[in-house]
């Protein structure tokens, strides 16, 4: 039998065991309590992070955008072609509004691509512009004049027979008579493209792309059908009718690249492997 005193402290030491026990039970069972907790926690911000990226696509992403100033070379038919460029990058810009505060099903996500798509395109158009700009100014500097020939005298003799008259140049033709009505009426254009074969392709594609071409094409129709009146009253009042005519027409073929440049991102996007007939559009009398 243990003495008293040895008793005692071996239960002492028993219970001070027994403490310590419960104490790494504690620590451990707060420390899972607390891993969990942090689980919990990073599972949340990952929804949040999740939801905030998913719903990117529905932000304006062109209502920043602006094109820079024009460069200093630029002439007046090319500020013109700007403007004109210009016009359709902010009816991209609409366009990409409307779509977000309308649309709700799943075709979202292709409307506002389509939208960007086409506002590159505008931008980079806008670009080769400048970049024509500044190689015309740069073509047009002032080259040094030469210095005048001297001038020859002649000093015909009594006895020289008189020289036949020179025959005289051909006078330049003149241009259109301002005088002459038909001179002033300006013709209206309109812009035919080929239609593309489309069978080859996913049908849900094929029929966006068969709506997203025939919108443009009116798009730009109505863009040239609106210019009309300006550029025919101008041909009606001005000095030179000419001018304006040759604007209207040039109008006509910068509508025509623009939509090419649009049917070919909207025939890439359906999957048609051919895209040579996205390059078919041409100006041609307007019917009617």
């Amino acid at each position: 039998m243990l003495p008293k005193s040895r008793q005692a402290r071996t239960t002492a030491y028993a219970g001070l065991g027994l403490a310590v026990l419960a104490t790494a039970a504690l620590i451990a069972t707060t420390a899972l309590a607390n891993g969990a907790t942090d689980a919990v926690v990073d599972a949340k911000e990952s929804i949040a992070l999740s939801s905030a990226a998913s719903g990117s696509t529905t932000e304006a992403e062109l209502a920043d955008v602006q094109a820079p100033a024009a460069p200093a070379g630029c002439s007046q038919a090319q500020l013109a072609e700007r403007t004109t460029q210009i016009g359709l990058l902010d009816n991209e810009k609409e366009a990409e509004a409307r779509v977000i505060a309308t649309v709700t099903d799943g075709s979202l996500a292709d409307k506002l691509g389509a939208i960007r798509d086409r506002a590159d395109i505008v931008l980079g158009r806008i670009a080769q512009l400048d970049a024509r700009c500044d190689a015309d100014a740069d073509d047009a500097a002032p080259a040094q004049p030469a210095e005048p020939a001297a001038p020859v005298v002649v000093v015909p003799s009594d006895d020289a027979e008189a020289p036949d008259d020179a025959e005289a140049p051909e006078a330049p033709a003149d241009p259109a008579d301002p005088a002459d009505p038909v001179s002033r009426e300006l013709a209206n254009l309109d812009i035919s493209c080929e239609e593309p074969d489309l069978s080859g392709v996913d049908p849900a594609a094929a029929a966006r792309a068969e709506t997203e071409l025939a919108n443009n094409e009116a798009q730009l129709d109505g863009r040239l059908l609106a210019d009309f009146p300006r550029f025919a009253a101008r041909v009606a009042r001005e000095a030179d009718p000419t001018a304006a005519a040759a604007e209207f027409a040039n109008l006509a073929e910068n509508l025509a690249n623009t939509l090419e440049d649009r049917r070919s991102a909207i025939l890439q996007r359906a999957g048609l492997a051919d895209l040579s007939v996205a390059d078919t559009c041409e100006v041609v009398p307007a019917e009617g």
